[in-house]
């Protein structure tokens, strides 16, 4: 995943060496409807992930019976899917950016509450076919929704990117921790169906929002954000 950043980072270098990071650009961004229902599906979706990740060791072996030799080979299994969702979005997302991010929410979605309602009942390769689903899932939907910030800022991806970068690390924090506090109340299958919940929220926040036909702008002419009502 931090391979196909730094690619694409690359690839968008002479757009991001248009100027500094200024607060008017940073208060542009964030005041935008547009750009507000990104980051808010990004922040539900990174606090779900971790909510629920954070304790997943603890979900295989304790609700999904899975033996503890087995767990390791999952967790394996859980990262080659994000990988092979890498290559497959990267791929894909010039020209299905608007499909990739909704339809790999729902994935997620339906991964994490699979894994919370039928956890026990699933079985080794059920609780692993969900595992797998979920990693790809997380994967898409990161390097989905950073592509599209890129993509609808223009001239002022350094600033968006600086901004998302801040809300994501700060939704891993608060996911684990929202996570510790749920366990002690809802127990690890709960745990997971409020990430699933989570998710689902965010796949409100983007469902409706066209995805923007705006080109890299050349150095030297930074436009404006497009901020329309929808």
């Amino acid at each position: 995943m931090g391979f196909l950043r730094i690619i694409r980072k690359w690839a968008l270098r002479d757009q991001l060496s248009t100027g500094g990071v200024g607060v008017r650009s940073l208060g542009r961004i964030l005041s935008s409807r547009r750009f507000q229902r990104i980051f808010a599906a990004m922040l539900f979706a990174v606090t779900a992930h971790f909510m629920a990740f954070t304790y997943v060791e603890s979900f295989l072996g304790e609700t999904a019976s899975v033996p503890s030799r087995a767990v390791a080979p999952m967790f394996v299994a859980f990262g080659v899917a994000g990988i092979a969702a890498n290559v497959v979005t990267g791929a894909l997302i010039d020209n299905w950016l608007k499909m990739i991010v909704p339809v790999s929410h729902i994935l997620a979605y339906y991964s994490l509450c699979v894994l919370a309602l039928f956890g026990a009942e699933l079985g080794f390769v059920g609780v692993a076919l969900a595992l797998i689903l979920w990693g790809g899932a997380i994967a898409a939907i990161l390097v989905g929704l950073q592509t599209w910030v890129l993509k609808e800022a223009g001239a002022d991806a350094l600033q968006a990117s600086a901004i998302y970068v801040a809300f994501f690390n700060g939704a891993i924090g608060f996911g684990a921790a929202a996570g510790a506090g749920l366990l002690e109340t809802a127990g690890l299958s709960g745990l997971f169906l409020c990430a699933a919940a989570l998710v689902y929220v965010g796949i409100a926040s983007i469902i409706m929002l066209r995805e923007s036909d705006r080109r890299p702008v050349q150095t030297g002419n930074r436009g404006e954000i497009p901020d329309p009502a929808d």
